[in-house]
Formats: C-alpha cells, structure tokens, sequence
C-alpha cells in the first residue's frame, strides 16, 4: 500500500508496495509518484480522476514500473480517495505484479504475489503515519495466515486470481506469478468436481457464502480442505476471497483410527466369548484352586467385555452428528434409579429433583450418566448411599450425582477433570469417565468433581432447553 500526497508525492509506502520493485519502502518517502511509474501517464492520470471524484471512488489501471535495478515490471494499481480526508491524499495499493521483464520468478519467491485487492478499499484513519492502518492490518494477515487464500474476481462468472497468499503457495504448489490472473478453477477444481464450484462461483457472485469440505487438486495431487468462500462488492465488479484449511491429514488419521478401533472391539468380542464360555466352564466342573483360578478369568473376562462395551459407546458417541436437541434429563434420572434399586439392593438411592428439567444434549447424555450412576453405586462400598439431585440454576441444568465411597483414584481424575498431561503412570483403565468427559464436552457443559465431608460431588452443568 502507498500515500499520495496533493502534489502526487509518495507520502507514506509500505514493504508489500516496495519490495516487489527493490525499494526501501522509507526512502520513497518525498519522491514523486511519475518517476516510479515511468511511461505510464495513465497512472497518474488514474490517481487524478480520483482524487477528484465526489466522495469515495476506486479505480484500476496498469502500466509498467520501474524497479530499482532499472528494469520493468508490467503492475495493476489500485487507487482509492478517502472521503473523510480535505487534503486531497490518495490510497494506492497493488493488485497484480508480473515478473521483472527478461526475468522468471522462481517458484515461491513471492514475485507475481500481491497484496489482495480488498485491502485499498476500507482506507481507514492513520495514513497519516500515526500507526497501521485497518488495511495495513488485513495485509499483514493475509500474507501470514496459515490458511490458504486467494483473492478472485468473477468474471463471466469465472474466479480470475488477483491475489494469493504464501499459504496458498504451500498448501497448493502452485506460485503466484503462475495463478494470478488466470481462472482459479482450473488450477485447484478436480475432475469431476466442475458443477460443485460452478454452485459456488454462483453463489459467490450473487453475494452468498459459501462452506463446504471439498476436495482440491494441489500440485502433489487431490487433498481435502475445509473452503470457506466470502464475497464481497466493489465499484468495478464482484470479488471474493477463498479460505482452504488443509483436513487431508487428519482426515485419515482420523479413518484409520475408526478401521484399528473396529477391527480391535471385533477381535476382542469374539476372544471374549470364547473366554468367557470355557471359563464357565472351568468354575463350574473344578473344585479347589482351579476352581478359583476360573473365578478369576471369569471376573477378568467381564470387565474386558464391559471395557468393550464402554469403547462401543464411545465410538458411537464420537460417529454420531453432534446435534443438541431438548432431552428431559429427570426422565433419564429416573429410568437409572428404576435399573439400580432393582440390581443393587445394598445400595440407598436418594432422589432430589424437578418432574422436568429440559437440557440441550446429544443422544450419549445417557450413556454419560449412566456411567457416572454406576461409579457411585459399584465403586460407593458394600452399602452406598447415592443422591442424585438435578435443578436449574439461570440458564444452565445442573446435575449432581454424591456418594459417601472412597471417591475416584487420583490418577483417574487428574487427566479428565484437571486435564493433566496423559502417561503411563498416571492415567486410568477405564473409559467410563472419558465417555462422560467427551460427551459433556460435546454437548457444551461442563464437569466438575468435588471431595467435601466425606462425599464425592461429581457434577454435570448441561446448557437448559426452555419449553418442549
């Protein structure tokens, strides 16, 4: 971005204005604009008609300029008047730069890449050097975000590049000086895929977002990106700016982890069954120590089998579309008491709660309750005493679930409730308070424990539902 002053003087030149020609961008402070655009009247020209324009005005022209090793480069300036200025100054920036004549940019270098256009046209208060400018800002973010991002004009309903970012450059393979200025579809749209970005390019043109996962050709081959497309209107035609964020990588991690998980819980149910059958088996025909020894396998094969069963919840929990929706978590309560009181007679269950209380929740809330009541029952001693209480407090749900047992390992609670670093030494072998911990999460509660008087408090702050 530059500064014109009155008299067509470089007032102020950023880095992004500069480097691309070999100049130091504070030295062209003072020096008059037609000497860097050397045979390019239609420039000047271009930056007169709008600084006489009423109010704001933008206009484009292109010409050649003159680097600082005497050579030329073919350049689109963009000038933008500032409306709330008197003093007739003059916002410029680039929009495309084309390879110093007789010279090929090598690949990367940034030669051809620009500013994105979109910068010069919020021209905002400190040009005067005060400090960044708003469009200074957005400059700076555009070359370094990570993200991909390209800069287009619709044209004939074609996404024509004017600008792309270094994020592009890596994510892509493909240079700036190769892409600016050509369709961007037919760099980056794969087979088969040419009526989803038309959809797009129509959408983008009609002043829509887009936000989709799409797969992209990259100069390694196709990947999967999260596009986010953005529109924007100027005086001289409709742009937009596309935002790809890479997802190829986790994407298949994220497959192979749900292939490994299945083949594993499939593998580990068929070992059970037949473990658990023989041990039977044993316990039931031995006498003695073998007896006893069956005993044990038996016991050891049914928490594996609860294990699994936990880890099939988990993954169910984690496949399902994590859509909340209004659940009447008394009712789920209630239905947990019915199942304990029946299959654990030693323990006293003391309810305290509402005929209703609608929360915002996933399909798992009950499966995550569900293990919270079991931890409280099973692990409480030979005769627990479990309250249950639920109420609404604001706009949260609150569900507390106390008992008077020992309370949870501390390596159990240190990596979910505090979350501390995972190791060998200090995490759990269950998944019971996992699944609550990643369902809470995913339904945007909170969970909390508490040691106070001799009882475990472990509570759920769940978002409320208001009516049916």
């Amino acid at each position: 971005m530059f500064v014109l002053d009155a008299g067509g003087r470089f007032e102020r030149a950023t880095a992004g204005f500069a480097d691309p020609f070999g100049y130091d961008a504070a030295a062209l402070a003072g020096e008059p604009a037609d000497a860097l655009f050397y045979g390019s009247g239609d420039l000047s020209s271009v930056a007169r008609a709008v600084r006489a324009a009423d109010g704001f005005d933008a206009r484009t022209a292109t010409g050649r300029i003159r680097t600082a090793s005497g050579t030329f480069r073919r350049a689109s300036v963009e000038f933008v008047s500032d409306p709330d200025r008197a003093d007739e100054r003059v916002v410029g920036s680039l929009a495309t730069v084309d390879p110093a004549e007789g010279a090929t940019p090598a690949r990367g270098d940034g030669a051809g890449r620009s500013l994105p256009v979109a910068v010069a046209a919020s021209p905002s208060a400190g040009v005067d050097g005060s400090g960044p400018t708003a469009t200074d800002r957005f400059a700076a973010l555009f070359e370094l975000i990570d993200d991909a991002v390209v800069e287009f004009e619709v044209v004939g309903m074609e996404p024509v590049v004017r600008a792309v970012n270094p994020g592009f450059e890596a994510a892509f393979g493909y240079g700036a000086a190769e892409v600016v200025g050509a369709s961007l579809n037919e760099y980056v749209v794969p087979d088969g895929h040419t009526d989803e970005a038309v959809e797009f390019d129509q959408r983008t043109a009609a002043g829509k977002v887009n936000s989709e996962v799409v797969t992209r050709e990259t100069s390694e081959g196709p990947r999967e990106f999260i596009y986010r497309g953005i529109p924007y209107d100027r005086p001289d035609g409709q742009y937009g700016l596309a935002i790809y964020t890479d997802i190829t990588d986790q994407n298949r991690r994220k497959r192979h982890h749900a292939v490994l998980h299945r083949v594993l819980r499939h593998n580990l149910r068929n070992a059970l069954t037949v473990i658990l059958g023989s041990a039977t088996e044993v316990e039931r025909r031995a006498e003695g120590k073998i007896a006893d020894q069956g005993q044990l396998i038996l016991s050891a094969a049914r928490d594996l089998e609860t294990l699994s069963e936990r880890a099939r919840l988990v993954e169910r929990a984690f496949d399902e579309e994590v859509e909340q929706r209004p659940v009447d978590v008394v009712s789920i309560l209630r239905s947990l008491v019915t199942t304990w009181r029946t299959t654990a007679e030693a323990a006293t269950i003391v309810t305290d709660f509402p005929e209703r209380l609608p929360v915002l929740a996933s399909g798992s809330l009950e499966a995550a309750l569900s293990n919270l009541v079991s931890n409280a029952v099973v692990h409480g001693g030979d005769a627990p005493t479990v309250r249950l209480v639920a109420r609404r407090e604001g706009d949260r749900a609150i569900v507390k679930v106390v008992d008077d047992g020992p309370g949870i390992p501390a390596q159990e609670r240190a990596a979910v409730f505090d979350e501390r670093p995972l190791s060998q030494l200090s995490h759990g072998t269950g998944l019971g308070l996992w699944l609550v911990k990643w369902v809470v999460d995913a339904c945007r509660g909170d969970l909390d424990y508490a040691r106070t008087d001799g009882e475990t408090v472990v509570s759920v702050a769940l978002p409320a539902a208001d009516g049916e």
